[in-house]
């Protein structure tokens, strides 16, 4: 045994004990033989290294005691968790650094404050209920309340209590304050986060739904109920596939595959299943925690009124281009008919009257002239004639009368006639109905015609032409071809294009139609026109 750790001396009272079971019972020394002393001294001895073994024991034992009796004091200190204990009386005897936090407060409290001092008082019946029943039993006993700081708002806690054990004999509690404040919170936050998406979700105009990884939908709002007529039972059941008409399948999986790799998608312009009009569909993924897509979010927009705005805003567009090609070809038609009757008036009686004064001349010197003067005279004579006819053909062209007269076919007609000759025949054929083509668009035609014939018998060298004029509902398509030298297209690009093509190009472009040029070296051309006819322009 070490000098410096004394034995504890044996308690009194046991001592005393100890020594009136003996008397009586000890032989005396001297009736001893000198063996059994020696005997006895020995034994004495044994049990003298016994008892100090024993203490040594004891002393190991006390210092492990409080070995573990420290450690668990520093985890019950430092614990994040607040703990207190409670007397019988609901009394708090000490707390640990967290209970001390969570209540604002020191770790030692005055001998009269209770744990329920800082009960918010709304919930001290809840406290007082825990309380009774943790004094009843055994077992560990919880509830759910709010505590009221010294210093800040009120904290949502979880209390879990239970009975110690304690050498008094008195019953005390340790009770356990799980801080669920900050869950709570989020808890409301989430709560009111999806009330106010509840609300938007049923007061949104758009249709809306969610649907899971397999294009199921999980919920949808009213507008997209009542417009796929479907109760919100029967919308639980179906999948996405069965939003969508079947023509539009493909394109809803290739939306599905964008959603997929975590981008927004879109389909445009889906038939409405119970009435008239059009839908768009934006998907949109939703992600949890770890950022997968788990799903989507479908939003159906009607565009019904949008497609009808745009709709009228090309009307009213191609209703002014049409206003606008009408009064051009009005102020065209009206320059002509002033040049026509200019040359008729103006050069053609010139011309003819200087003519008659020629021949007046010619006569007079008929028999008194050289004969190189007549001739002279004469060739000028052939001269003014021709300039005569020119004119009047030029005039006759500015404004054809059968064109005005008898309409689109008979001008056509007529201008193939004369077209045609000994080195060129031209063929006409006409399908539909030509006398739907009024106006702006007959005079068009007829100069698209008059221009291509023209360039036939100028430039194409050709034997034989054809014009087939086609008279559809909603369109009229022109084709000219001839059987000449040809050209290649790619002088068609640019500065080189000819004159007459560009302006044919011209017209067919303000008209917002088509033109198609097919042509090779020797082996003709044939250009191809559609012009689409205006509707009827309304009346008031």
């Amino acid at each position: 045994m070490k000098q410096d750790e004394q034995p504890k001396r044996p308690n009194p009272s046991v001592r005393q004990l100890a020594r009136q079971r003996l008397n009586g019972k000890i032989s005396p020394l001297h009736d001893l033989s000198l063996a059994d002393a020696q005997t006895l001294i020995h034994e004495l001895q044994v049990y003298q290294v016994e008892l100090e073994m024993q203490n040594e024991e004891v002393i190991a034992s006390r210092v492990q005691l409080e070995q573990s009796r420290n450690t668990y004091s520093q985890l019950f200190e430092w614990a994040p968790v607040a703990y207190f204990t409670v007397t019988h009386q609901g009394l708090i005897g000490r707390c640990n650094h967290a209970g001390s936090q969570l209540l604002s407060y020191p770790t030692r409290f005055p001998e009269d404050y209770s744990l329920l001092r800082f009960v918010v008082q709304k919930d001290r019946p809840i406290f007082t209920r825990f309380f009774q029943a943790l004094s009843g039993t055994e077992g560990k006993q919880t509830c759910q309340l709010r505590l009221q700081p010294q210093q800040g708002a009120p904290r949502t806690v979880l209390l879990e209590g239970s009975r110690l054990t304690t050498h008094t004999g008195q019953p005390e509690y340790l009770v356990a304050a799980i801080d669920l404040t900050e869950r709570e919170q989020a808890r409301e936050l989430a709560q009111q986060q999806r009330e106010l998406a509840d609300r938007l979700l049923e007061n949104s105009h758009e249709g809306i739904a969610m649907f899971d990884a397999q294009a199921r939908l999980l919920r949808g709002n009213h507008p997209l109920q009542r417009e796929m007529g479907w109760t919100e039972e029967q919308l639980a059941e179906k999948t996405l596939f069965e939003v969508f008409p079947p023509s539009f399948h493909a394109a809803l999986r290739e939306a599905l595959g964008r959603v997929w790799d975590g981008e927004r998608a879109q389909v445009e312009q889906v038939q409405y299943p119970l009435r008239e009009g059009f839908w768009e569909a934006e998907l949109i993924p939703l992600r949890n925690a770890r950022r997968q897509v788990t799903g989507g979010l479908l939003i159906a927009r009607d565009i019904t009124q949008r497609l009808l705005r745009e709709e009228e805003k090309r009307q009213q567009s191609r209703t002014q281009q049409q206003a606008v090609l009408d009064a051009v070809l009005l102020a065209q038609q009206v320059e002509r008919r002033r040049i026509a009757e200019a040359l008729h008036n103006g050069v053609g009686q010139i011309l003819f009257a200087t003519r008659l004064n020629l021949e007046r001349l010619l006569t007079h010197l008929a028999g008194k002239a050289d004969l190189d003067l007549q001739a002279a005279g004469a060739h000028v004579s052939k001269l003014l004639e021709e300039a005569i006819r020119e004119t009047r053909s030029v005039s006759h062209q500015l404004v054809p009368q059968l064109l005005e007269n008898f309409g689109l076919e008979a001008a056509l007609k007529e201008l193939v006639e004369t077209t045609s000759g000994p080195d060129l025949r031209v063929a006409f054929k006409l399908t539909g109905e030509p006398g739907r083509l009024k106006g702006s668009l007959e005079g068009v035609l007829y100069r698209l015609v008059q221009e291509l014939l023209q360039n036939i018998m100028k430039h194409a060298r050709a034997g034989q032409a054809f014009v087939q004029l086609d008279c559809l509902p909603e369109a009229v398509r022109l084709t000219v071809e001839d059987n000449g030298k040809g050209f290649q297209l790619a002088q068609l690009r640019g500065a080189t294009a000819g004159l007459g093509l560009r302006l044919i190009r011209e017209q067919v472009d303000l008209l917002e139609g088509m033109i198609e040029i097919d042509s090779q070296p020797q082996g003709g051309t044939r250009v191809h026109i559609e012009l689409p006819i205006p509707p009827p322009t309304p009346q008031g």
